[in-house]
């Protein structure tokens, strides 16, 4: 994932909600010089800013991250690779992605939800 794209993520979900940088930096509690910067030069906020700006949102770190587009070239090959693979290995490419979700420890995937 680019550095940018978490910035333009946060920028589509402003525009999205009709919210100024203004709005999410009362809503976050992220002084809005801070926020300027940080959406003007494209870069990656830490955790915990990243943390604060989805509670701004009204979101949860993990489902910002899902939502966040996954590179089109990276779907292109992935499916390139896929289609070369038997029904039965990718059957089991599914189960083993499928188990490794499952086996991430709770707080990992409930990190920055509304729950903390």
């Amino acid at each position: 994932m680019e550095d940018t794209d978490i910035t333009r993520h946060i920028k589509q979900i402003l525009e999205d909600k009709g919210w100024s940088n203004y709005r999410l930096a009362k809503e976050s509690g992220i002084p809005k010089e801070t926020l300027n910067k940080m959406l003007r030069d494209n870069t990656t906020p830490s955790i915990n800013s990243l943390i604060k700006i989805c509670k701004g949102l009204g979101t949860s770190v993990s489902q910002f991250m899902a939502e966040i587009e996954f590179p089109r070239h990276r779907l292109v090959e992935l499916n390139k690779i896929c289609s070369q693979l038997s029904e039965t290995d990718k059957q089991l490419v599914k189960a083993y992605v499928c188990g490794l979700l499952h086996r991430l420890p709770k707080e990992i995937l409930e990190f920055g939800s509304e729950k903390e």
